[in-house]
């Protein structure tokens, strides 16, 4: 039997009674349903009950890496820019800098969630975006194949790659996944080159082995990338990049911006 609004409220309010104050969040955000913000130029239909970047949207009205969203926006604003989002999620940065960059750049988006993927897309679509960002429902990593993603259906944003996260253990689909370094040979010439990557700790992998490619690595001008699983991490990111002349020049929201060669040279 299809539950009510009326239903779904009296649900929460029971849980608040009895203490469960996770209980009655979720159960409040399932009743909002799908809903619609409109942030900096940009509209996102959320759906705040399984994912928590489209709970903070919903709750806070901007997204939750704020800080991170608008330092990508400041270097890619009015630029001919290539930026590829990997790890995607409901496409927050996708929009969000591909609405701000200058006239035929290009977004490459990575969700391999079929879930989030498919919300990725609606929000590619309200903001009439189809042209500018390709979206893709892979994952990436350091050779073409397949894997298992991990899901945890309180968060969808949480499906990982890695066997290893106790709770993103409710089910896992198999995606197909495809090399980095055969979509980074697809950046536009003569554009700023912007990576954002934000994969629940399995970063490493998909990085690692086109970092060591040095010949490929000094065309991105800045990477972002997600430290908060840094303890997952086989090989430290980080430093590896520090290593090829990468420098850090921002950090929050759990992210480190790490600078190219050529953009560090003038700093």
């Amino acid at each position: 039997m299809t539950e009510t609004l009326d239903d779904q409220l009296k649900a929460a309010f029971n849980f608040i009674e009895n203490g469960k104050l996770r209980r009655a969040k979720t159960t409040l955000a399932r009743a909002v349903g799908w809903t619609e913000i409109y942030w900096n130029d940009c509209t996102f239909k959320l759906f705040p009950a399984d994912n928590v970047s489209d709970k903070h949207f919903w709750s806070k009205g901007t997204p939750d890496e704020l800080s991170s969203i608008l330092k990508l926006i400041s270097l890619a604003e009015g630029q001919k820019v290539t930026f590829w989002d990997i790890g995607a999620n409901c496409g927050v940065y996708s929009v969000a800098i591909s609405k701000k960059c200058a006239a035929g750049s290009r977004t490459f988006s990575f969700e391999p969630n079929p879930d989030m993927f498919k919300r990725l897309k609606k929000n590619i679509t309200a903001n009439k975006l189809s042209k500018s960002i390709t979206a893709k429902n892979i994952a990436l990593g350091a050779e073409h194949g397949e894997l298992d993603l991990h899901i945890y259906e309180g968060n969808l944003g949480r499906a990982t790659l890695r066997n290893d996260d106790v709770k993103a253990q409710d089910r896992k689909v198999s995606v197909p996944v495809e090399s980095i370094e055969s979509h980074i040979a697809k950046g536009l010439d003569g554009t700023l080159k912007l990576l954002k990557i934000d994969v629940e700790g399995y970063e490493d992998r998909i990085l690692m082995p086109w970092i060591n490619q040095i010949e490929t690595l000094g065309d991105i001008d800045y990477l972002l990338i997600e430290h908060t699983h840094r303890e997952h991490w086989q090989d430290d990111v980080l430093d590896a990049l520090e290593a090829k002349g990468y420098l850090s020049v921002f950090v929050a929201d759990g992210n480190t911006l790490m600078a190219g060669p050529k953009m560090t040279a003038s700093l």
